[in-house]
């Protein structure tokens, strides 16, 4: 099948490439299957000061816009350690509140990530992830474990993975093999098994295949698409090969070309430049048998402006003309991905683009972020817009959708309270909210802040009616 190769290259490309530190965001405000929050901006201290500043927010309120105006959604409250990573998260919407807490291993990875919902001793478990990560790749997860709570024990869900790990004599990974959930939850099959070869004389990985488990009751395998790499050569690579071979264009291991295979016979090339400076980047190329027939291409560009936003243009450009099977020397369909960071880096903006056969390139997606910190460069509030599009104008525009607000800012360093689950560290004396070493919040019941201090906080000023007291994610609901 002539270029079949370039013809499907682009589905499993849209699978597995994420160009480097590039993630791709969409309108319903998620990053690659997960829950989109925009990244507080911080001061992040040296890696040799431990006693820098680590300045994270201990609330945040959301809001989304209807009709004219902005609603209140709810809020979250956090704990950290000492590193800044959240041990405890609590959302309040409506009477709903949901609890997050996390632990993590000494590498800073998440190894246990807890829901539960209710507030205090009424808080019942909801699910549960573990993580269990390589002793060598020590941010590779290896074992991810979840779980719902049934009202007695702890039931196995399909969130389940494991990446079995096989290295040579060199420590080199010769083969990942992944077990999912196939036939039942409790049942474990092996489904996708990654296969590197590498050179006797450089030592180096020089083939590389990917197969898929047809069966779940007697494994059956099949090459994805057909579709193996040979003759790979490197730019730089130390072995530790985790990812798909095309999405290894940053980091330790970068690809500088490969011979591709289809269905045992040669079907083109992949060659991958970068920067000569060793910025992030880079351009890759996908041919024919001839070198010099460029079928797809994927460009990503970096650059810094002086007011120190880091913007990536993602493009990736098809050359394929299905009507006459050949190869064009002008691009036949291009899409183009825009990510901007101020220099606090938090994203401010993100665009696609399309352009399809005999069209200019235009702006089909897109969202806004306008960004407020405060005088010591704390993030206090990010409104976010997104680009909607009108089909009967065939026009645009960005209009508000949500905005965040952050407060209650503390330096994790000097101590902030960490809660344990079995503790009450809010509680009430007479009409004083104590929480030793912990930020105290009163809200009205409209959801105003109308006091709030640390340690100790006196309701005694206060008008008659009905108030919240949080801290440390816990909440007293009392009257004045």
């Amino acid at each position: 099948m002539k270029h079949f190769y370039l013809r499907g290259i682009k589905y499993m490309l849209a699978a597995v490439l994420v160009a480097g530190t590039v993630v791709m965001v969409s309108a319903a405000n998620e990053i690659n299957g997960e829950r989109f929050k925009v990244r507080r901006a911080r001061q992040v201290p040296a890696r040799n000061v431990e006693s820098a500043p680590v300045m994270r927010p201990s609330w945040e309120r959301q809001y989304v816009y209807e009709d004219g105006e902005w609603v209140y959604m709810g809020e979250v409250h956090y704990d950290y350690d000492a590193r800044g990573a959240e041990l405890r998260s609590v959302l309040y919407e409506d009477d709903f509140v949901s609890t997050e807490i996390s632990e993590y291993d000494e590498y800073g990875n998440r190894t246990l990530l807890l829901d539960m919902e209710g507030e205090g001793e009424d808080a019942v478990n909801s699910s549960k992830r573990t993580y269990e990560y390589d002793p060598i790749i020590h941010d590779y997860c290896i074992r991810r474990m979840g779980y719902d709570w049934d009202g007695s024990e702890w039931q196995s869900n399909y969130f389940c993975e494991t990446n079995d790990i096989t290295r040579n004599a060199d420590g080199n990974i010769t083969d990942i093999m992944k077990s999912i959930p196939y036939s039942g939850v409790n049942d474990m099959v092996e489904a996708y098994h990654t296969v590197w070869g590498y050179d006797e004389t450089t030592g180096k990985a020089d083939t590389y295949a990917y197969y898929m488990n047809m069966t779940a009751d007697n494994p059956t395998w099949k090459l994805y698409l057909d579709t193996e790499y040979r003759d790979i050569k490197w730019d730089r690579t130390d072995g530790q090969l985790t990812d798909d071979l095309l999405a290894m264009i940053e980091g330790r291991n970068r690809l500088a070309s490969a011979t591709v295979y289809y269905d045992g016979e040669p079907d083109g090339y992949v060659f991958v430049t970068y920067p000569d400076d060793d910025r992030d980047g880079y351009l890759m190329l996908m041919t024919t048998n001839n070198p010099d027939e460029v079928g797809m291409s994927e460009e990503l560009k970096v650059s810094i402006n002086e007011d120190g936003v880091k913007t990536y243009v993602f493009t990736q450009s098809e050359y394929y003309d299905e009507e006459s099977d050949e190869i064009s020397s002008e691009p036949t369909y291009v899409m183009r991905e825009e990510y901007a960071f101020d220099a606090a880096g938090n994203i401010v903006r993100n665009e696609m683009y399309e352009m399809l056969p005999d069209e200019e390139l235009m702006l089909v997606s897109g969202q806004l972020f306008n960004n407020t910190y405060d005088a010591d460069g704390n993030l206090i509030e990010v409104l976010m817009r997104s680009f909607q599009y009108d089909e009967d104008t065939d026009t645009g525009e960005y209009m508000d959708e949500n905005r965040i607000e952050y407060g209650g800012y503390v330096d994790v360093t000097a101590g902030m309270c960490v809660v344990k689950r079995d503790a009450n560290t809010l509680r009430m004396n007479g009409l004083t909210a104590v929480a030793e070493g912990c930020g105290i919040d009163v809200f009205a019941v409209d959801g105003r802040r109308v006091a709030g201090g640390k340690n100790a906080v006196s309701l005694e000023e206060l008008s008659s009616g009905i108030y919240v007291v949080r801290a440390a994610g816990e909440a007293i609901r009392i009257r004045r």
